[in-house]
């Protein structure tokens, strides 16, 4: 006789435990990434919106001072429009431009005094062309 015979109750067994480690693991995972939205001071480390569990919308991350770090939309979890990155002080560091979560537009850098320092048309995640600064 076999260990696992047609009427066994092994198949419903094996499927709780399943069942089970799931959502143990989903549980213990959600209260991970909650205690990781914030820094041991208390800021909030980042905020957005999700979509069936896919980033989208405006999401934005900050620096332990409480100043914008880097701010962007999603759309469906692809990186879409002009997203902007700041240093801790607040003032602008790069903006880029994305479609469809590839790096499609002019891309510039900025000094800590908010003057361009460099400027580059991208196509496909690909540098087509160094633009000048006026």
């Amino acid at each position: 006789m076999s260990a696992y015979n047609y009427n066994s109750n092994h198949k419903v067994v094996t499927a709780f435990i399943i069942l089970a480690g799931i959502t143990l693991f989903h549980f213990l995972r959600k209260e991970e990434i909650e205690s990781d939205k914030n820094y041991e001071n208390g800021q909030i480390k980042f905020n957005g919106t999700k979509q069936n569990e896919i980033n989208h919308g405006l999401w934005t991350w900050y620096f332990p001072n409480g100043s914008k770090m880097i701010e962007g939309k999603f759309d469906h979890g692809k990186r879409e429009g002009i997203w902007k990155q700041f240093y801790a002080n607040g003032q602008i560091q790069m903006t880029s431009t994305y479609h469809e979560n590839h790096l499609e537009g002019i891309l510039t850098t900025f000094d800590t005094l908010g003057l361009p320092l460099k400027s580059f048309e991208y196509r496909m995640d690909t540098i087509y062309k160094e633009l000048t600064i006026e």
